[in-house]
């Protein structure tokens, strides 16, 4: 059995019953609850305690707060208890509190959007499992005279399977990374890999090579066939192309005697002068009419015509100038800077992505925090995707712990009003 399930089977039926009575809450929505607050709260201890030092500064909580374990066994009669339930909750917020800092409130939002449950019941529940967890790992020292370097074993040991059974949107505010390691050794497995992909290629190759023979004798049919066709073809064509040579003879291309006495004819084509279209006969009347009146409105008439395009075009293209300025006003009105924050220049993550693609934007960042005492505050913007931006912001904050910042100089706070392509805005004060 894991670390996790051997604390959740500290919790009887009968304890879920009693928090839910205490909270007003349905006893199914509580049980979920509290098993996500108590792998929560662990995943927490194992990202507080990533060095030696954070590790020593557990052992120091377990051994002044006297976590040993002995709250394991009173856990139900606790939760029957009004106001010893209440002093629970009040120890385990402030616990809570201290390993797990800023990331308290969006843990409470995403537990309360899971288990169906109030924001102050699942506060209640995450401050409940801070000393049930701490009592448990006080026990296990006890039991295995742990100090730092096997407590810090011991975590190494619990710390995939508790970040594997964390939902995707708890984990998402830890950011760790999932990995699935199968320890079965490859030797053991390597050889009937290798026997079933003989015996497929065995299988292939018998259906395959009945196919494969109709095909080359289905290509060599089409080759002779084809060869035989061009023998056919070429032998009537020598033999028309070799008559006419054989018939014709230099004396046949020289004129008779009788058709060179005959004096030489020219074929002259008469160019006429001008090209007039011929008249049209009309009756008597119309020709009596003058030619001026009757040609004068078809000249006004063609100019009316070439004027109309030139009309035309101008409109369009006014339509055209028109129809462009809108879009240039579209894209400057999409940023948009709440007073007092900062937005980073550029874009600085992948597309529709919390990974960070060009860290130069940030240097200017770390530039001011470093060795100062200059405190940094990040938010999300409300516009847009509120999920992708909360995710940039605290892959932002992790960014700056790699580059050496330090944690307490970091905190990411409620999203405000704005919208840019990053997502996020940012604060330095001292």
């Amino acid at each position: 059995m894991d670390f996790l399930s051997k604390i959740k089977n500290t919790i009887t039926t009968k304890t879920v019953e009693n928090l839910a009575t205490f909270l007003g809450e349905n006893t199914a929505n509580v049980e979920s609850g509290i098993g996500l607050c108590l792998n929560s709260f662990m995943a927490g201890i194992l990202k507080y305690g990533h060095s030696d030092v954070e590790i020593k500064n557990i052992i120091n909580v377990l051994n002044d707060g006297g976590h040993t374990g002995d709250i394991l066994n009173n856990i139900e009669s606790f939760s029957s208890n009004f106001e010893k339930t209440q002093l629970l909750v009040t120890i385990g917020n402030n616990i809570s509190s201290h390993f797990l800092a800023n990331k308290v409130q969006l843990l409470v939002e995403k537990i309360s959007e899971i288990s169906e449950i109030r924001k102050t019941s699942a506060s209640s529940l995450l401050s409940l499992s801070a000393p049930i967890v701490l009592g448990f790992i006080g026990k296990t020292m006890k039991e295995n005279n742990f100090d730092l370097v096997g407590l810090r074993n011991h975590f190494k040991e619990i710390n995939e399977p508790i970040i594997n059974s964390l939902p995707p949107a708890i984990n998402n505010i830890f950011q760790f990374k999932k990995t699935v390691n199968t320890p079965v050794p490859g030797n053991l497995q390597s050889s009937p890999v290798v026997n079933k992909e003989k015996t497929k290629s065995k299988v292939n190759f018998l259906v395959i090579l009945p196919w494969l023979i109709l095909g080359i004798a289905g290509l060599s049919v089409l080759y002779f066939a084809k060869f035989a066709k061009k023998e056919t073809t070429d032998i009537p064509v020598a033999t028309i192309s070799e008559k006419p040579q054989d018939d014709l003879i230099p004396e046949d291309f020289l004129p008779d005697s009788s058709v060179a006495n005959l004096p030489v004819e020219k074929n002259i084509v008469p160019i006429p002068s001008e090209v007039k279209p011929e008249p049209i006969q009309k009756p008597a009347d119309e020709v009596k009419k003058s030619p001026e009146t009757t040609q004068k409105p078809s000249v006004a008439e063609v100019k009316k015509e070439l004027s109309k395009p030139a009309e035309k075009k101008e409109t369009t293209s006014l339509v055209n100038n028109t129809k462009e300025t809108p879009t240039i006003k579209n894209s400057a009105s999409e940023i948009k800077t709440p007073a007092g924050w900062t937005a980073i220049n550029g874009t600085a993550f992948k597309k529709n992505s919390a990974e960070i693609s060009n860290s130069t934007m940030i240097n200017g960042i770390i530039s001011q925090l470093k060795n100062s005492n200059k405190n940094i505050n990040i938010s999300p913007l409300s516009s847009g995707n509120r999920t992708l931006a909360e995710d940039r912001a605290y892959a932002l904050r992790e960014m700056l712990i790699e580059k050496g910042i330090s944690e307490d100089q970091i905190n990411v706070s409620k999203s405000v009003s704005g919208s840019n392509p990053n997502g996020i805005v940012y604060r330095i004060s001292n």
